[in-house]
C-alpha cells in the first residue's frame, strides 16, 4: 500500500468504557491529527499530493460553472463540498481552438485555482509566507494555468518557485475569448451595474478574494499577496491595477511582457455583433438567448479568435465599462487611480522573434509594415534601417514590434506609475540568449523569462550553463524578495533602483551580466510616443 493510500485511510478512534461501574478502566481522550497535507478551509477541505518539497493542490475551485444561464455573468460562488477533496488534477482549461491541431479543447466549467505550498506550511501556525498569483498569458484566448512544456512538464509549475522563495504559489484559470469578453445591451440589463463583459477580469477577481479568505489554510499570508502575469496576464495585471473592484485584494504587483491597453465598448460591440452574425443569431428574437444556446465549439468555429504576439489582439480584450475599468488604465495612472503598490515592470530584449519567420525577406517585410502602419511606414522604416540589424529583414521587423508592442508601451505607463504614486516602479529588461539549439537563434524571446521565473531550464534533458543558472537565481531572489518585503533589494543582489523617469534606468537581466543601465532605446521609444500617442 502506497504512503499515499495510508495518508487517506480515515483514524478510528478508540475508546475503553467501563459497564455499570464494576471496572476500574477509564477511557483515555485522543486528539484526532491532522492527515499531511490536507488543508481545511471555510469552504471544503483539500488533500494536496507531494511534489518535491510542496503539496500541490490542484484544480480547486473558486467559483460555480459559468454555464447555462451563467454563462455571461459575474463569477457566483461556488458550492462548498462537504466531504475531502483529492485536489491531484488540474482543472480543465476555458475553451479555445488549438493552435496546432485546430481542435476544440477546455470545458467552460473552468474556474479553478492551483496552490503549491511548502509542505511545513500546511497545517501549520507558524509564520504564513508570502503568497505569488500568477496570471497565465495566451492573448486572451488562448492557454491555461495547466500549460505543459514537453514531456508534460506543467509551464507554469509552481513547487520550485515556492520551495526557493518559501511562498505559496498559486495559479488561476479565467473566461477567455468571447466567454469571457463579449459585451451586449441585453447583458447590461441582467446588471444592477448595467454593465456587461470584462468576465475574465472578474474572474481573476474572484479569485484574489479566494485568496484572501482561504489562503492562509495553506500557509499564506492574506497580507502579502504578489499578483504577476506574463503576456495577456501581464496585461490582466494591469488591469488589476486599475481597477477598484481588486483595490486591497493585493500588494505587489508585476507585469511582464504585458501592455495596459484596453478597448472601447464600442469595439467590443462590434465584435459581439460579428460574432451575432456568423453564429446566426444576428436576425433571431432572442439574440442572447440564441447565443446562449451555442455551444462553446460553436462559437469558437463562427469567429475564430487570432493571437499574434506581433500583430494585432484578437478583439476579446477588457474595455472600459465604467465598472471594472472605470477609464483606459493609463488614464487612470495618469490620475493617480490605481491600487498604489509596488510594481516590476519588465520586457524581452527580442518579444516577438518566434512569431516571426526566420526567412522573411525583405519586399515582404515593406509589404508588411506598410500594410501595418500605412502613412507612417516610411517614418518607421526611417528609424529601423536593415544596416541596424545586420541587413536581416527578420531581426528588423523583429525589433520594430518588439518596440512598438512591448518595450516602448511599458516605458509609458512606467513612467505614469512613478509620477502618480510614492510606492516604487522597478523596470527590467531580460536580455538573455538561451543556449539551446533550438532556441539561441531567437534571442531573448516572448515568455523566455518564464523558464526561470518558474525554474523550467531542465525541461526536455536541456542543460543550463553556469550563467543561466546564476540568472535563475537571481530572478528567483528578486521575486522573492519583492514578494516578501515590496522591494527586490533584500540580498546580495546586484540592486535595482526604482525607476526614474528622467534617468530611465532599469535591471538588464543577462547572464553573468546583471546590471543596472539608463536610457532603454530612448530615440525610438520617443519616436513611437511622437507618432502613436496613444500607444
Amino acid at each position: 500500500m502506497s504512503r499515499a493510500t495510508l495518508m487517506l485511510i480515515p483514524l478510528v478512534l478508540l475508546s475503553a468504557c467501563g459497564g455499570g461501574g464494576a471496572s476500574n478502566t477509564s477511557s483515555v481522550p485522543t486528539t484526532p491529527t491532522t492527515p499531511p497535507g490536507l488543508a481545511a478551509t471555510s469552504c471544503g477541505s483539500y488533500q494536496g499530493s507531494l511534489q518535491g518539497s510542496t503539496y500541490a493542490f490542484l484544480g480547486i475551485r473558486y467559483a460555480a460553472a459559468p454555464t447555462g444561464s451563467r454563462r455571461w455573468q459575474a463569477p457566483q460562488p461556488v458550492t462548498c463540498p462537504t466531504t475531502v477533496q483529492q485536489a491531484n488534477t488540474f482543472g480543465s482549461k476555458c475553451p479555445q481552438l488549438d493552435t496546432s491541431t485546430n481542435a476544440f479543447v477546455g470545458d467552460e466549467d473552468c474556474l479553478t485555482l492551483n496552490v503549491w505550498a511548502p509542505t511545513a506550511a500546511v497545517g501549520s501556525n507558524s509564520a504564513r509566507r508570502p503568497v505569488f498569483v500568477f496570471i497565465h498569458g495566451g492573448g486572451n484566448s488562448l492557454g491555461s494555468s495547466s500549460e505543459t512544456l514537453l514531456a508534460g512538464v506543467p509551464t507554469y509549475r509552481g513547487d520550485r518557485l515556492a520551495a526557493v522563495a518559501n511562498a505559496v504559489v498559486v495559479t488561476v484559470n479565467y473566461r477567455i475569448g468571447p466567454l469571457g469578453f463579449l459585451a451586449h445591451p441585453l447583458l447590461d440589463a441582467e446588471t444592477a451595474q448595467n454593465s456587461s463583459g470584462n468576465y475574465g477580469i472578474l474572474d481573476l477577481v474572484a479569485a484574489l478574494r479566494w485568496v484572501r479568505d482561504s489562503i492562509a489554510n495553506f500557509g499564506g499570508d492574506p497580507a502579502r499577496v504578489m499578483v504577476f502575469g506574463q503576456s495577456a496576464g501581464g496585461q490582466n495585471t494591469c488591469m488589476l491595477l486599475a481597477s477598484p473592484l481588486a483595490a486591497g485584494l493585493f500588494h505587489e504587483a508585476a507585469i511582464l511582457s504585458g501592455g495596459c491597453p484596453s478597448r472601447t465598448r464600442a469595439q467590443i460591440d462590434v465584435a459581439t455583433q460579428s460574432l451575432s452574425s456568423k453564429s446566426g443569431c444576428a436576425n433571431a428574437s432572442n439574440v442572447l438567448g440564441c447565443l446562449r444556446g451555442k455551444t462553446a465549439e460553436e462559437l469558437l468555429r463562427a469567429d475564430p479568435p487570432v493571437v499574434q504576439v506581433s500583430g494585432s489582439q484578437t478583439p476579446w480584450q477588457p474595455h472600459v465599462d465604467r465598472y471594472v475599468l472605470r477609464d483606459a488604465p493609463i488614464a487612470t495612472f495618469n490620475a493617480g487611480g490605481q491600487n498604489r503598490v509596488p510594481v516590476m515592470v519588465i520586457t524581452t530584449a527580442d518579444e516577438t522573434s518566434r512569431d516571426i519567420s526566420p526567412s522573411l525577406t525583405e519586399s515582404q517585410m515593406l509589404a508588411i509594415v506598410n500594410s501595418q502602419f500605412g502613412s507612417l511606414a516610411p517614418q518607421v522604416l526611417a528609424q529601423y534601417p536593415l544596416s541596424q540589424f545586420g541587413g536581416s529583414p527578420w531581426r528588423t521587423y523583429t525589433q520594430i514590434t518588439t518596440d512598438a508592442k512591448f518595450v516602448c508601451p511599458a516605458r509609458v505607463f512606467s513612467r505614469a506609475l512613478a509620477r502618480t504614486q510614492q510606492e516604487p516602479v522597478f523596470r527590467a529588461l531580460f536580455a538573455e540568449t538561451i543556449d539551446s539549439p533550438n532556441l539561441s537563434t531567437f534571442g531573448a524571446f516572448h515568455g523566455a523569462e518564464i523558464l526561470f521565473v518558474f525554474d523550467n531550464l531542465d525541461i526536455g534533458g536541456y542543460q543550463a550553463p553556469a550563467a543561466e543558472q546564476s540568472l535563475r537565481n537571481a530572478i528567483q531572489a528578486y521575486f522573492r524578495d519583492f514578494a516578501t518585503n515590496k522591494d527586490p533589494n533584500s540580498t546580495s543582489q546586484i540592486t535595482w533602483t526604482p525607476y526614474n523617469a528622467t534617468q530611465d534606468n532599469y535591471l538588464t537581466l543577462e547572464g553573468g551580466n546583471v546590471r543596472m543601465q539608463a536610457g532603454l532605446r530612448t530615440a525610438r521609444c520617443d519616436f513611437w510616443e511622437q507618432v502613436l500617442p496613444n500607444l
